[in-house]
């Protein structure tokens, strides 16, 4: 049958590793033109675009849309959303900036 793999597990070692690349989370300025990493739910609704990580407990910070109308910058627990998005993904042509971002978002930090 053709749907027999639709719930495929997130290659979480891939994405951990393309998320460890990211600025430290706790610094106190992100680098504006380094790449973002974006991760959708390809299920339906859900994108975060990551510009900062902590590798040691997992959470990451970026712009969190979860198709409601209103993204917004946050935090996220990457852990949680390895656990509750069934097809979590990673964008890997996303060629985004943290200042494209805070670009397209009007925000001016």
């Amino acid at each position: 049958m053709i749907f027999d793999n639709i719930f495929v597990k997130a290659d979480e070692e891939k994405i951990l590793k393309a998320l460890s690349a990211l600025d430290n989370l706790y610094q106190e300025d992100y680098n504006r033109e380094a790449k973002c990493v974006k991760l959708f739910n390809a299920m339906g609704a859900g994108t975060w675009e990551l510009i900062a990580f902590n590798p040691d407990n997992k959470i990451a910070f970026g712009l969190c849309d979860l198709g409601m109308g209103f993204p917004e910058l946050g935090y996220v627990s990457v852990t949680e959303l390895f656990e509750s998005v069934p097809m979590l993904e990673m964008d890997k042509f996303y060629d985004q900036t943290w200042q494209d971002i805070l670009e397209r978002q009007g925000l001016d930090i």
